[in-house]
């Protein structure tokens, strides 16, 4: 949740704006000062229950929102291949935090894993383009189509929560993320990088020759996508059991 509506929409609302649209800046602190609340008000719940990964979850929702509009303006002007460099490198981050976590025996550092990832795609994605101190952009609307698409996206955990013993789900849950941890990636920068192109071309994305590149890299990264998500499986067999 932390991941898919921290941002307020303001990322969506970014992403379809025209290129040369300065970042709108109250938009942008608003959505900052959600996301410091989130994170004050985790590290106060935190301190109640003695949970590290609640105090995760609040700098997540915070550094997630920052991370995902800066990748929607690195998007929005053409450097969609960048933004995949950002986001390998915070998969590598994540992943040793992971590694740490499963070695050292302590569950809470996968939520450290999860901090370094955004931080990590923060520092590599500058904001693109000039900030508007006074600008604002309506988001609400996306918003509540992330919700939405949150909601609906979710709903086997819930029913699978209710099936299983809370060991067998945690396995369930940590398997599915393994094997579409490749898969989501690839296809995050497939969609990223075609829509910006499709949107640039002289025909409005009817032009043969980008229909034909297109398709060629859809071929090509669903290949890589698919193979990550098997040897993923297989992996998650072993480890998971």
């Amino acid at each position: 949740m932390s991941v898919q509506l921290s941002d307020l929409g303001l990322g969506f609302a970014v992403h379809g704006s025209q290129i040369d649209a300065p970042v709108p800046g109250r938009s942008l602190r608003t959505m900052r000062r959600v996301g410091l609340v989130a994170l004050v008000g985790s590290c106060v719940a935190a301190t109640l229950t003695g949970s590290a990964l609640v105090a995760a979850g609040g700098a997540i929702w915070w550094l997630s929102a920052d991370a995902y509009v800066r990748k929607a303006t690195m998007v929005r002007a053409h450097r969609a291949r960048r933004v995949f460099s950002a986001e390998a490198l915070g998969a590598v981050a994540f992943l040793a935090g992971a590694a740490v976590a499963v070695a050292a025996d302590v569950p809470e550092l996968l939520g450290a894993g999860l901090v370094l990832k955004h931080l990590v795609e923060c520092l590599a994605m500058p904001l693109q383009g000039a900030v508007d101190p006074a600008g604002h952009l309506p988001s609400h609307q996306e918003w509540f189509g992330q919700m939405a698409t949150f909601a609906a996206s979710n709903a086997d955990y819930v029913v699978v929560m209710l099936l299983l013993p809370p060991a067998a789900f945690s396995i369930y849950v940590m398997a599915f993320r393994l094997a579409n941890a490749l898969p989501a990636l690839v296809g995050q920068a497939l969609t990223q990088d075609t829509f910006v192109e499709l949107a640039s071309s002289p025909g409005g994305g009817r032009d043969a020759a980008v229909m034909a590149g297109v398709r060629r890299r859809v071929v090509r990264l669903s290949v890589v996508g698919a193979a990550g998500g098997i040897a993923a499986a297989l992996v998650g067999r072993a480890v998971l059991g």
